[in-house]
């Protein structure tokens, strides 16, 4: 997989991207959507997507919607990106709802957490070129035993993780304050398997993974 994260380079790959997607953000992420780049992670999003063609990405963790759509912006370029998004619970708003139904979006409540889940689609899993989690509460438990399941699977692609650096007594969408630190998970990581991405990603923390860069022809 080839990825460019200059800054620079991936605002040119976005410009006027509010014509396409104003109507199938929600409101509030289109509102966050024109947030610089290191504020929210939106503006990363369709900058990756925008230089991809012919993937596939999993997201764990759909809640409103926003992030699948930033993913799948490439599409408007004829990228062809294949997305398929998990939650438990169904948070998606209907312009969200209406954009995934006619787009190369797939939706879908079920736990990959649950070990068994996660061995039913084990192959599957493993084929996406990224995968991107995101889910509540922010304790980094489950994040890291999905990374410790994806490593000892021998996992090749990408996995980008969202607020890497929140601490203890986060509170988020009405779930219970959390007892571990998304910021100790990520401390847990191995240097020479992540970047910090937070500069041009989410204000909370944006991480990104992989098992052996060498695979991949990433420049920053």
């Amino acid at each position: 997989m080839k990825l460019n994260f200059n800054k620079d380079y991936m605002e040119s790959l976005i410009k006027n991207y509010e014509l396409k997607l104003k109507d199938h953000f929600t409101s509030q992420g289109f509102i966050d959507s024109k947030q610089k780049f290191g504020t929210e992670h939106y503006k990363l999003f369709m900058a990756i997507s925008m230089q991809l063609k012919n993937v596939s990405i999993l997201e764990i963790g759909t809640h409103n919607g926003n992030s699948a759509i930033a993913l799948s912006y490439g599409n408007f370029a004829g990228n062809n990106i294949k997305i398929d998004t998990y939650d438990i619970i169904d948070l998606l708003q209907e312009c969200s709802r209406n954009f995934f139904n006619k787009s190369n979006i797939n939706y879908k409540l079920e736990n990959l957490f649950d070990i068994n889940v996660r061995e039913t689609n084990k192959d599957k899993i493993l084929s996406y070129d990224i995968i991107f989690i995101d889910i509540d509460p922010h304790e980094g438990i489950l994040e890291y035993e999905m990374l410790n399941w994806l490593k000892d699977n021998k996992y090749e692609g990408l996995i980008i993780f969202d607020d890497i650096h929140l601490g203890l007594g986060h509170t988020a969408n009405n779930y219970r304050t959390t007892e571990h630190s998304m910021n100790d998970f990520w401390g847990k990581i191995n240097d020479e398997i992540k970047k910090d991405l937070t500069y041009i990603g989410h204000h909370s923390g944006t991480g990104m993974v992989c098992f052996n860069f060498d695979k991949h022809e990433i420049t920053y």
